[in-house]
Order: structure tokens, then sequence, then C-alpha cells
């Protein structure tokens, strides 16, 4: 199944926008990265569950589930590893859970309902929200998908009827708790920020359904890059606590990724697919995961000795960026090369799988 390098490229995007939030204020928009990545994850996982249902006529969800727990755990832990010294030490009474808890919290997956009772809970382990979102995802949603798609015969309406509904719902939700509220816990919370992933769900399925021969003339570039230009409008205005954000931002940001994401799947020689694919970011996409995992604890310890603009810049960009590749080396690598040749992965070259 081949690899399409733009979709790391645009991972390498996600990921230093929401670095350039954590590092410049002025850039707070950054944190649209976070749905960027929600869009992959639903569109990536959805692509491998019908691959592997066409191919086989089966979802073997336990190889689902070890593969995701080999790909997510190991740098998960190590960081909080990583993490729980640093918040005993320099960051003590930078949170206003004990450690105990909030390590407990985010080992099991919890932290977006954490930091949605209160956003200081976690300090420098609340990025691990989206990580928590995600991982529920991936525990829910293949039950899902396999209770919709029986009988296979009508997985199209099926599942383009329910995740369209979910997707309304979850903005909906959204809108609603902000505006009785005026709180930010539909932020963080799984059923009012979810609705990156269940679009990142039903463009698998669309494009699944469209002939690989026509569906570039049907996916005009012109609109790819006309999305690419409203994300960043997005993240020049937009701000997390901002009304504007749960009153339909996000919603348009993700439906705008889809778009995106969309171009570079099924138009391989198109400029923004040739852009995305440059090796640069192709190389930060391949670790995004660990620079997005291990940023903050390390942005937290940087800043918490005041250090001058450029040098804090420099040691936390870098100190990321070091550790992140040490990880993917020697820690994450290795783990996903055992986990392959443990259990190899025998799955059709279904064109909705092509996007691993």
């Amino acid at each position: 199944m081949v690899r399409i390098k733009a979709l790391d490229g645009l991972r390498a995007v996600a990921v230093v926008a929401v670095l350039v939030s954590h590092t410049v204020p002025a850039a707070a928009g950054g944190f649209l990265g976070v749905d960027i990545f929600f869009v992959l994850s639903g569109f990536l996982i959805t692509s491998l569950l019908l691959a592997e249902r066409a191919g086989t006529g089966r979802v073997d969800l336990v190889a689902f589930y070890r593969r995701r727990a080999a790909r997510l755990m190991p740098a998960y832990l190590a960081m909080l590893l990583l993490a729980v010294p640093i918040m005993i030490g320099p960051l003590a009474g930078t949170m206003s859970w004990p450690v105990p808890r909030a390590v407990l919290a985010t080992t099991f997956y919890g932290a977006n309902w954490a930091a949605m009772i209160n956003v200081d809970a976690l300090g420098p382990i609340v990025h691990t929200w989206s990580l928590s979102i995600e991982e529920q995802f991936y525990l829910g949603w293949p039950l899902t998908f396999l209770l919709l798609v029986r009988p296979w015969e009508r997985r199209w309406e099926r599942l383009t009827r329910w995740l369209t509904v979910a997707f309304v719902v979850v903005v909906s939700l959204r809108a609603l708790g902000r505006s009785v509220t005026g709180g930010i816990w539909p932020y963080f919370a799984t059923v009012t920020h979810s609705d990156g992933l269940l679009i990142g769900c039903l463009l698998a399925v669309l494009l699944a359904r469209l002939p690989s021969s026509t569906t570039p003339r049907r996916w005009p570039g012109q609109a790819a890059w006309l999305a690419l230009a409203v994300l960043a409008g997005l993240a020049a205005v937009l701000r997390i606590e901002g009304t504007a954000t749960y009153a339909g931002g996000l919603a348009l940001a993700v439906l705008a990724t889809a778009v995106v994401v969309g171009q570079v799947v099924v138009d391989p020689t198109s400029r923004l697919t040739r852009l995305m694919s440059l090796p640069p970011l192709v190389g930060i996409g391949r670790i995004s995961y660990g620079l997005y995992l291990y940023h903050l604890p390390i942005f937290a310890l940087v800043q918490s000795f005041r250090l001058p603009g450029v040098v804090n810049v420099l040691l936390e960009w870098g100190g990321t960026a070091l550790v992140a590749l040490a990880s993917w080396v020697w820690l994450e690598q290795p783990v996903q090369r055992v986990v392959a040749r443990r259990w190899p992965r025998h799955v059709a070259d279904h064109r909705a799988g092509r996007a691993t």
C-alpha cells in the first residue's frame, strides 16, 4: 500500500502551525493544526478499514488495535516519563491538579475531559487532549464502521448518511454549548470536537466510491488552493476563546482541510500535491507525531527559565526536534518493525487504502 507523501507534507504544515502558536502569541490561530490532524486521522483510518473490508471481506479488530497501540503508545509513554520529572521539579505549581491525578487522566486518554473541567488541570501535558479524542475515536469508530457496512451492498448510503448527520450534530452541539454557557469547554469535549474526524471519514467514503480514472476531473485544483487560503485566513483571525471559532469557524476549517486532502490524494501531479511533497515537508511530517507529543513539556521547561527571545525559540524548537527525531529512530520505528514482522498486514490494494 502506497504512502502519499503529500499527506506527510500536510502533517508538517499542521504541526508547525501548532508549534508556532505556542511560541508566538500573535500566531495563536495555529491551533487549527490540530483539526488538520483530525481530518487526516479520520480519512486514513477509514481508508484502511474500507480497504481491509473490500480486500478480505472482514476487519481484524485485534490487528487494528495492535497496530494503533504500536504506533502511538511507545512515544506517548516516553513523553510522560520525560514530563513527570519536569512537572514535579521546575514546573511544580503550574498545574491545578496533583501530578499523579494528571498523569493518570492522561495515561488513560481522558485528558480532554480533564481540560474540559479545568483547562489548567494538566499543565505541560494539556496538549494530550487532542490525542485523547483521537484515541477515543480509534476505539469506537471501527466498531461503528462494522455495524454500518452490514450488509456490504448498501454501505455507501449508510456511511454517507450517518457521517453527515453526525457532523451536523457535533457542529450544532458545539455552537449551542458555547452560546448557552459562554465557556471554552466545547473545544475539549469529544462530542463537540470530533467534526474533523467525521469529515475525514466521510471524505474517505466519498473518494473510495468514485472511479479512479475520473476523480481528478471532479476535483478542481482551484478549489484546493481556495481552501488553503481559507485555512490561512481562519488561522489569522480565529482564537480558541473567540465566539467565531464555535459559531462555524472550526467547521469551516475542517471542510477546507478535506478539500485540500482530497486534492492531494486524487491528483498526484497537481501543483499543490508537488508542493506538499517537498522533501523537507515530508521529513517533518514523518516525525510530526513526536514533534507534537514532546513539544509542550519542552516548551514549558525552556520558557520557565525566561531566556532572551531568540535563545528561547532555538532551545524550544531545537530541543523538540532532537527529542522527536531520537524517538522516531530509536523507539517508534523499531517497535513498528517488530510488530510488522510479527504480524504482517494482508490487505488487497484497494483504491481507498492507498493513503497509508
